[in-house]
């Protein structure tokens, strides 16, 4: 039989898991910030277009 020493609890292994994220997210923290501004001026350029699409779908019925 298995030992219960041998066997990790879900506790342990999210927080694993989340030393493993907060490691990352140091490391890698300007490419992050970069890729959050990228993607909020994605969005603001995106708008008026999303904008437009939604009058041309209530005009048309």
């Amino acid at each position: 039989m298995h030992s219960p020493k041998l066997l990790l609890p879900v506790p342990a292994r999210a927080q694993r898991y989340s030393d493993i994220k907060k490691g990352l997210g140091r490391r890698h923290s300007q490419k992050l910030m970069l890729l959050l501004v990228l993607a909020e001026n994605m969005m603001y350029l995106l708008y008026p277009l999303q904008a437009g699409f939604a009058i041309n779908a209530i005009f048309t019925g």
